[in-house]
Parts: structure tokens; C-alpha cells; sequence
């Protein structure tokens, strides 16, 4: 049998996945070029671009995106549960703005979300 001082020794000494430091810096990076999106620009201003006229509405979805993604994929340190995390906030806030705010709506989410990890989880039988 095995004491408990053995445990703590074996998992002191177990390889742990060192974490992406590109992640974090580019988590950081994408939350200063929201932050600045934010505070600079009106919702409804156009952005004229060879001859395309977008508004700022899909780089804030784009940047949360991202932010979201790079900094649950650090803190996890996985990046198939970050970019599940990712896609459920940029979704909610997608139902927020398109005024469907009822909880029902949440609760879909959250379950969607909830059976996409267990289908891509790797349960080994």
C-alpha cells in the first residue's frame, strides 16, 4: 500500500506541459486593440477599405474572438476548451445583440456548449 508522503512525491515529479507564452502576449495584444477599439471608435462608424464599407461592429466580435480564446487557452492550457470557451461568450454576445435575451436562450447555449466538450473529449474505454 502506499502512503500519502509517496503520492505527493510521484505527482512533484510528474511532466507537466509548460504553457505557451505566445498566448499570453498575444491575449494581452488583442485585449489593448479591443480596449482601444472600444474607447475610439462609434458603434456605427463605417470603415472604408477598397471599396468594401464595414462597420466596427464584426472586428469587436473578431477581437473578443480572439482575446478570449488566447487567454482561457493560456489558463487552461488547452487549446480545444479555449476555443469552446471563446465560442460560447462571442455566441452569447451575439444573442445579446440581436435582442434575444430571454434565458431560454442561455440555457441552449450553455447546454450546446456543454455536449460539444463531451463529444470532443477523448474518453479512452
Amino acid at each position: 500500500m502506499s502512503s500519502p508522503f509517496f503520492i505527493v512525491l510521484n505527482w512533484m515529479y510528474m511532466r507537466r506541459r509548460k504553457r505557451p507564452l505566445l498566448l499570453l502576449i498575444f491575449s494581452l495584444i488583442s485585449f489593448a486593440s479591443l480596449s482601444y477599439l472600444i474607447m475610439n471608435s462609434d458603434p456605427t462608424q463605417k470603415l472604408n477599405s477598397y471599396g468594401l464599407q464595414l462597420t466596427t461592429i464584426p472586428f469587436f466580435f473578431i477581437l473578443v474572438f480572439l482575446s478570449t480564446f488566447s487567454l482561457s487557452a493560456y489558463i487552461l492550457n488547452n487549446s480545444r476548451r479555449g476555443l469552446l470557451i471563446a465560442l460560447a461568450i462571442v455566441f452569447y454576445l451575439l444573442l445579446r445583440f440581436y435582442n434575444l435575451t430571454h434565458f431560454f436562450f442561455l440555457l441552449l447555449l450553455v447546454a450546446l456548449f456543454f455536449v460539444l466538450e463531451l463529444l470532443f473529449s477523448n474518453h479512452k474505454k
